[in-house]
């Protein structure tokens, strides 16, 4: 959707200039303030900025920024989809259930999805093929395969809420990545929104990049090609987010359940070590379970 040029409205403007190559971005101010309190007194407060009418965003990008001033308009924001490449290497196929081979579903190493892991959901339905693995022979789950699916249940139910505000995956609306550079920029995307959200307290904009962040975790296959992506999106809203975050709270779930696929992963590992506290969590939940490293 294309964003309604200033020169159409009859309000104030307010100028940002935005990245590293300094682009100018004129807005409609009255409309920006509305987004959050910290928004207001940037433009309409005593600072510099709001008497100058100008503020300096270099560590926004372009792109993130015009998605911030299409949400400022109409509540939301489009990801537009490039069509995929053609290399191999880079495509695959995000569905899932056929993939999985009865090694995959008895010790779950990757390639997996995390919805496929919820004892409830795969329990009841006898048609699913993890059903009838489940139910072959009385096999008896290991504590870690036990431990990766309470996890994932755990997962599956985590909601982003604020003040009692819940935001379903009904509510939101994501263009399903049809390779695996698509599925990178898109999980970054929706890092790089809830990474202004959260420093500008944009509350809504917080619940729908989160959910949709939350949303692509869950219901896509996790590839070893995948971790890359999924390590730089973690460590990027781990840089960006208070300790008490509850997208914190849901990336150590993550975390938890892929680490003995990925913890010998060089990106996995560096996003561990930059992330310390963030480790420390990890390692609580995981405790019950061998862990390497």
């Amino acid at each position: 959707m294309d964003v309604p040029p200033p020169e159409l409205f009859n309000g104030k403007f307010f100028k940002f200039v935005v990245g590293r190559k300094r682009e100018e971005c004129i807005i409609d101010a009255d409309v920006f303030a509305r987004l959050s309190g910290p928004l207001n007194a940037l433009i309409n407060g005593s600072s510099s900025e709001a008497i100058e009418k100008r503020a300096v965003w270099d560590d926004v990008s372009k792109q993130t920024f015009d998605r911030l001033r299409e949400f400022a308009y109409r509540g939301d924001y489009s990801y537009d989809v490039s069509p995929p490449s053609p290399s191999f290497d880079e495509i695959r196929t995000f569905d899932g259930i056929d993939e999985l081979s009865y090694q995959t579903v008895m010790q779950w190493k990757l390639p997996y999805k995390i919805s496929d892991m919820d004892l409830v959901s795969w329990t009841g339905f006898t048609h699913n093929r993890m059903a009838r693995v489940y139910a072959h022979d009385g096999i008896e789950r290991s504590i870690p395969f036990q431990s990766k699916v309470q996890l994932a249940a755990k997962f599956r139910g985590w909601w982003y809420s604020d003040e009692g505000i819940l935001l379903g995956h009904r509510d939101v609306t994501s263009p399903r990545p049809r390779s695996l550079v698509e599925y990178k920029k898109q999980l970054l995307c929706h890092a790089e929104m809830y990474a202004v959200a959260e420093k500008y307290c944009i509350k809504k904009l917080l619940q729908v990049a989160a959910t949709r962040l939350h949303r692509m975790l869950l219901t896509f296959t996790i590839y070893e090609e995948s971790i890359e992506a999924i390590a730089t999106c973690m460590h990027y809203v781990l840089q960006h987010s208070p300790p008490d975050s509850s997208v914190r709270s849901m990336l150590v779930i993550l975390a938890a359940i892929l680490i003995e696929d990925v913890v010998d992963h060089d990106d996995f590992s560096q996003m561990l070590a930059d992330n310390p506290d963030f480790t420390v969590e990890v390692r609580k939940v995981t405790k019950s379970r061998v862990v390497k490293g």
